[in-house]
């Protein structure tokens, strides 16, 4: 698998730690944080990205769910994560404050949350933007990046 966006903070995941990966994709970072911590939940709207991620990760399932939800409706009761991962997906919203809200609900009291968002004035951003202009202009718009957070 790819190179892990956690891998800096692996030092704050413990094994009585119960983590939530909001947007885990095909489970990169749940993959990383999996071997470290107690239980891991991935949480996606795509079907397709979970389906890839419980096949990727398949010796560990056992410590691992994964569900299929909104991150700005989440399904969880308070407080029920110590940990929560949120990588490159914020932008991707229209609500992102109200998805920061949920999952600051569902994370414990001393928990932690690690947020990851890309900053759009770097190259990349730029010329994403350019290229999703063009795509839109021939009918192919897939809506990627709808929010920045500065």
């Amino acid at each position: 698998m790819a190179a892990s966006k956690v891998r800096l903070f692996l030092n704050h995941f413990n094994e009585d730690d119960v983590v939530l990966d909001a947007g885990c994709g095909v489970g990169i970072e749940l993959n990383a944080v999996s071997t470290r911590v107690k239980y891991s939940v991935g949480l996606d709207i795509d079907l397709s990205n979970l389906r890839t991620a419980r096949y990727l990760l398949g010796n560990k399932i056992q410590k691992i769910d994964f569900i299929r939800a909104d991150i700005c409706h989440l399904p969880f009761r308070t407080s029920s994560f110590s940990k929560i991962l949120c990588f490159d997906v914020l932008e991707h919203l229209i609500c992102p404050i109200k998805a920061i809200d949920g999952l600051r609900s569902i994370l414990s009291s001393g928990g932690e949350c690690f947020i990851r968002v890309p900053n759009k004035w770097t190259i990349g951003e730029f010329l994403l933007m350019i290229v999703s202009k063009q795509r839109r202009s021939r009918g192919l718009w897939n809506v990627r990046h709808v929010s920045f957070l500065v």
